[in-house]
Formats: C-alpha cells, sequence, structure tokens
C-alpha cells in the first residue's frame, strides 16, 4: 500500500506538464486558425491563460485530494496493520513466556523423574530397538555389578542364554505396543550367578508418538523366593507332623463342629475310618452326658491357643478313654477352625491315682519312720549323754588312781612299772579323745547348718598359726591362696580345715623339707579346694578305707589319731551337698579335694 502513495508527487507534476504543453500548444494552434485578429486573439489568449489556470488548479486540487485521500487510507491501513502487529507481538510474548514456563516445568520434571530414577529401590534399564542399553540407574549397579559406564551404549548384558528366546519375544511384543508385568525370572549378574528377580516391561515413545524403545522395571525377590520356599517347606513340614503324628489329631469346622481333616494317629486310636470322621462332629465322639460341657467350652473358646485340659472320649468300639487336649485356632480351606490334638492319659492317670495312693501309704509310713527316727535320735543323746558323762567317770577315775600311785608310790616302783603307769596314762588320754571324736562324729549329724560366706583362706592361716604354736620347734612351708570363699556353716566348716590341716602338720612331721598348702583349682567346670602335703602318703589300694570311721592306714605307735577325724569330715562335706576324695602315693604325700556350695577365688 505505501509502495503506491510513494510516486503519488511525480505523477502529478507530470500529469500536470504533459496537460499544460498540450494545452499550450494545442491552444494556440488552434485559436491562430480560428482567428486572425491580433485584438480578438490576445482576449483569446487572456481567457485561454484564465481557463489554464482554472482548470489546471481544478486539476491539482483533484489530484492532490485523490493523493490524500488515498495518504489517509493508507494512514487508517497502517495504524490497524500496527494494532495488528502490537497484539501478534503481545500473543508472541505470551507464548515465549509459556514456552519458557513450560522449558521450566520439563526440566523440573526431568530432574524430578532422574532423581526417582536414580533413588529408586528397584533397578530401572531402558533400551532402543536395537536392545542397545540407553539409561542404567544405581540400584541396577547394585543388584548386577555393572557400573552404568560399562553397560550404556552397549546390548543388553542381563538374559541367559537359556532365556534368549523367550526374552526376544517379550522384548518384540513390547515394541509392538504390548506390556509385560511382574514376570519372574532369573538374570545374569556380572560375577555369572543369576539372580531371581521380577520384570516389568513397557514401550517408550518419543516426541511423534512412535515406540523408540523399552522400559525395564527389575525387583529382586530372591528373600522372597527363599521366603516362599520356607514356607513351602514348613507347611509340608506341619502336612507331615500332622500325618505322621503319634497322636491323634484332627482339624473341625468352628461353626458346624464337623471334622475337616484327621490323621492316621486318630484312625487309628479312635476305629472310625478316616471317611466315617468326615462325616462326623466332635460331638460324635462324646459321651451323651459330656455334650453339655462340651458345648460350653466351644463357645468360650478364643482365637489363640487353648489347653482344653483332660476330657473324656468315646471310640467306635464304645471304649471311653480319658484324653489331654491341646487346641489351636486356625483358618482351613477358607474356613475358621481348630486344631486339636489328643494324647490318650487313661493309663497314665490310672497310675497317678495309684501312685496317689501308694504316696499316702508311703507318707504313714515316712511319718512312723520319723517318729521312729526321733526316738532314735532320742536314744543317741541319751547314749552320748551316757558316753559324755559315764564313760568318762571311771576313765578319770583310773588316771587319778595312776596319779596317786605315780605319786605317793612312784619311788618303789623300777622302770618296768612306771613304764605301766604311763602307758595306762596314755590309753586313758587315748580313750578320752576317742570318746570326744565319737561325740563330735554324732553331733555332726544331728546338728543344724547355719549357712553364711566362710573366708577357708583365714580359716586356714589361723589354724596353721596355731600348730606352729603347738610345735614351735618345727620348720614346715605353708602356702595357702587368698580370698577362697564358700557357703557353709562356719564352726563346721573349720572342723573340716582343722582336721585336713592338723592331719597334713601330723603326716609331715618326719619330712625334712615339710610343705603344706591350701588352694583352689578348677575341674570341669567346678571349683575344687585342696589341702596337699608332702608327708607319707598312702597306697591308694586303701584309699576307700580313709573316710570309714576307725580305719587306720599308719599305726597309732607310728602316728597319733583316733581313725574318726576324716569320717567327720566327710559327713560335713556331704551335709553341705559337697563332694570329697583323697589323692596319694606312699612316701610323697596326700591331697585331699572337696567342694562345697559357692566357692570363689583364684584358681591356681
Amino acid at each position: 500500500m505505501f509502495r503506491n502513495l510513494d510516486g503519488g508527487p511525480a505523477k502529478i507534476t507530470v500529469i500536470y506538464a504533459v496537460i499544460g504543453c498540450l494545452w499550450i500548444l494545442l491552444s494556440d494552434r488552434i485559436i491562430a486558425m480560428l482567428y486572425l485578429d491580433p485584438e480578438t486573439v490576445t482576449r483569446i489568449s487572456i481567457f485561454k491563460g484564465w481557463v489554464y489556470v482554472v482548470l489546471t488548479a481544478l486539476l491539482l486540487y483533484l489530484l492532490i485530494r485523490r493523493y490524500v485521500r488515498a495518504i489517509r487510507k493508507s494512514e487508517s491501513a497502517l495504524r490497524v496493520r500496527n494494532r495488528e502487529l502490537l497484539d501478534l507481538e503481545e500473543q508472541l510474548q505470551q507464548q515465549l513466556a509459556e514456552n519458557v514456563r513450560r522449558q521450566q516445568e520439563l526440566f523440573g520434571t526431568n530432574q524430578t523423574l532422574h532423581a526417582i530414577v536414580s533413588a529408586s529401590p528397584v533397578g530401572i534399564v531402558a533400551l532402543d530397538r536395537d536392545a542397545v542399553v540407553t539409561l542404567w540407574n544405581k540400584s541396577a549397579e547394585k543388584l548386577f555389578g555393572w557400573r552404568a559406564d560399562e553397560v550404556i551404549g552397549r546390548p543388553y548384558p542381563l538374559i541367559p542364554p537359556d532365556d534368549l528366546g523367550e526374552a526376544r519375544k517379550n522384548i518384540e511384543r513390547t515394541l509392538e505396543g504390548g506390556v509385560v508385568t511382574d514376570l519372574e525370572t532369573r538374570r545374569l549378574r556380572k560375577d555369572g550367578a543369576l539372580l531371581d528377580v521380577s520384570i516389568s516391561i513397557s514401550p517408550l515413545s518419543n516426541a511423534d508418538g512412535i515406540i523408540s524403545g523399552i522400559i525395564i522395571i527389575i525387583a529382586d525377590i530372591t528373600e522372597r523366593k527363599r521366603a516362599e520356599e520356607s514356607l513351602r517347606r514348613s507347611e509340608e513340614n506341619y502336612r507331615l507332623l500332622f500325618t505322621a503324628n503319634p497322636h491323634p489329631m484332627w482339624v473341625y469346622d468352628c461353626e458346624t463342629l464337623v471334622f475337616l481333616e484327621v490323621n492316621v494317629a486318630a484312625v487309628r486310636h479312635y476305629g472310625w475310618s478316616r471317611e466315617e470322621f468326615l462325616a462326623m462332629t466332635i460331638r460324635d465322639i462324646r459321651p451323651p452326658e459330656d455334650l453339655s460341657l462340651l458345648m460350653e467350652a466351644v463357645s468360650r473358646a478364643d482365637s489363640g491357643h487353648h489347653d482344653a485340659g483332660i476330657w473324656r472320649h468315646r471310640k467306635k468300639d464304645g471304649t471311653v478313654i480319658r484324653v489331654a487336649v491341646a487346641t489351636h485356632a486356625l483358618e482351613f480351606a477358607g474356613r475358621s477352625a481348630r486344631l486339636v490334638l489328643c494324647n490318650d492319659v487313661t493309663e497314665q492317670l490310672a497310675a497317678r491315682e495309684e501312685i496317689l495312693r501308694l504316696n499316702t501309704d508311703l507318707e504313714e509310713r515316712v511319718r512312723q519312720r520319723t517318729a521312729d527316727l526321733e526316738a532314735a535320735n532320742r536314744e543317741l543323746e541319751a547314749f552320748s549323754y551316757s558316753v559324755s558323762h559315764d564313760l568318762r567317770a571311771p576313765l578319770r577315775h583310773l588316771d587319778g588312781y595312776g596319779a596317786v600311785l605315780r605319786e605317793e608310790y612312784g619311788e618303789r616302783l623300777d622302770d618296768k612299772g612306771r613304764g605301766y603307769l604311763d602307758r595306762m596314762g596314755a590309753a586313758v588320754r587315748k580313750m578320752d579323745q576317742l570318746i570326744n571324736d565319737m561325740l563330735t562324729l554324732a553331733q555332726v549329724s544331728r546338728q543344724g547348718i547355719h549357712t553364711s560366706v566362710v573366708d577357708l583362706s583365714g580359716l586356714a592361716d589361723g589354724i596353721l598359726a596355731e600348730l606352729r604354736q603347738s610345735q614351735p620347734q618345727r620348720s614346715v612351708s605353708a602356702a595357702v591362696a587368698p580370698g577362697i570363699e564358700v557357703q557353709g556353716d562356719p564352726n563346721l566348716l573349720r572342723v573340716v580345715m582343722e582336721n585336713l590341716l592338723a592331719n597334713a602338720w601330723k603326716y609331715t612331721g618326719k619330712t625334712a623339707d615339710a610343705a603344706i598348702a591350701f588352694g583352689m583349682v578348677e575341674e570341669g567346670g567346678e571349683a575344687v579346694c585342696f589341702v596337699r602335703d608332702n608327708g607319707v602318703g598312702f597306697d591308694m589300694a586303701y584309699a576307700d578305707k580313709l573316710f570309714t570311721p576307725f580305719q587306720r592306714l599308719h599305726a597309732a605307735e607310728e602316728f597319733a589319731g583316733t581313725g574318726i577325724g576324716l569320717a567327720t569330715v566327710q559327713r560335713i562335706i556331704h551335709r553341705h551337698g559337697g563332694r570329697i576324695w583323697a589323692e596319694g602315693e606312699e612316701g610323697r604325700g596326700a591331697a585331699f579335694y572337696f567342694t562345697l556350695p559357692g566357692a570363689a577365688g583364684e584358681a591356681g
């Protein structure tokens, strides 16, 4: 439009010049041809000039008016076009802003998808149409061992040779628009191992909607497979336990009380066949008088384990037996049911009743024996009193008369007579010691035990100090392990330590470098105390006689004693629930070992 207006002034000038030239040339020639009178020609020429001025002014006006109209029309069209351009520019800016927003959203979506793919706990793999890997996320790296840079751009490496055909079919079907979901199979790891996985395959399309590849979601189901296998084995084991259990078992419907399953033991024990059982209810194996109790128990049964106690059951031949029943709620073939385990205790209950009867008789016998024992103890106490007083009186008399003879008639007696008096006095003293030892042994059997923590190491140190004071001329090496403590009666355990250490002191009396040791060792996880010496020892062939009253392995003339001490020690140890034994060798010493409750200390 503007190009048409660009030549307007030139056109007007040309038109004006052409018309003016034509007017001058033609009008002068026409006037010259029409008029010969100069004056007339002059007036006509003046008139012609004014006509020319008017006509050219009119023509110029028309041309300029047309040109102005064209200009105005062009300006109007230009303003419309400008408004259209402004609207178009605004639309373009809006579209540009929308495109920027969409690009930002697309970038955010891509970032989100990338984060999801990277952080996904399942393997995500993408392939192009040629099965070349284009995406390989972190979980795929962990599952299969290949890093992303080792597989991207290379053929899909996970398919085992045996699954190539099936895998190709699944990929081709997906490239045709199909979808594969939850396909359980195995895929290769980098180390060659096979991994149990669940695979879902979907097609990937490009911007034109054309399928350009596939995406594979891979989940590791190894643990689930193991759990399923474990569950299968467990179910098989439960089935085996049910079928082969030696006790009768069955499953019944909680609503109808109909037998749903019975094992071989139930068929064998009750006499009905499996088919007969499955046509019955649990009411049919109860005596009629027990049905009300049965229905009450069934209504009370909860959904957990329930020990139903002792019930009476009826066998096919009518025999009534007593059984211990345990039940457990379960779901069987989609129905609420209970599993029942029965144990026929008819004979056990009969035996128990017999045992109760025998126990009643036994309790009566025990009461009678206890009374007899109490009477015997009273007699023993009376005997002990008699021994302590009646037997000691003659001994005191003998000892007194011997002293009188020595004092009043000693000068009249020869050496042989004085020797007889000495031997009589020694016999009296030995008899007195024997009476004391017998009383001690009797008291140990009757005395009550008052338990507390006893420091055996402290007792040993004190007793050895007393022995040194009694024979200061002897040089004895004594080693006592510190910190040995036990649970027991302090008075009785002092008797034990006095007897054992006194024996060790006595039987090392003829040893040049005498040595005595008290300590503790560990044998078979048990703390064992010991008293060891390097004295005369004993022959192990006679070890069983050591703890028998009045039994001696050495002559009284060689080593003094009554043969009661070790018997007393053994009785005290046994009353504490312990054990005692001895080991020895003639000429090389002896060791006495004993155990007591709560023994503690440093073993060595």
